[in-house]
């Protein structure tokens, strides 16, 4: 029938281990080697696809152990952490971080469940 093959590749412009900026990275690349229709069938903000997808695979190159990386904060994650302080200052340290070091903290707490009970034993809501 009409099989093809399309690749895409990108490179994050900054170092992560978050599983979430992966699969954020993944779905954007996907849109655009096969762009998505809105399907008001579903609902208003589901999406499907042009053509079917058969396979789809995501690769990650260059990968440095955590210690050896140094992070710089970017300017939203910084904003955001100020307007949480200024907004109470008396907040626990959890709800005071920035959504994306709640979000890592997240997702090792489920890699330790993962180690312990397996692969399906908990996974992120997206």
């Amino acid at each position: 029938s009409d099989l093809h093959y399309v690749t895409r590749s990108s490179t994050l412009q900054n170092a992560t281990d978050s599983t979430h900026e992966f699969y954020k990275h993944a779905i954007d690349l996907l849109s655009k080697a096969n762009p998505t229709v809105h399907n008001y069938i579903l609902g208003g903000n589901n999406t499907k696809l042009l053509s079917p997808v058969r396979l789809a695979g995501i690769t990650a190159n260059n990968l440095v152990p955590a210690n050896k990386v140094s992070l710089q904060p970017s300017l939203n994650d910084i904003l955001e952490e100020n307007t949480r302080e200024s907004k109470n200052p008396a907040q626990n340290s959890i709800s005071a971080m920035n959504k994306n070091t709640r979000l890592r903290h997240a997702e090792h707490a489920l890699d330790a469940v993962r180690k312990k009970y397996g692969d399906d034993a908990a996974h992120i809501g997206l």
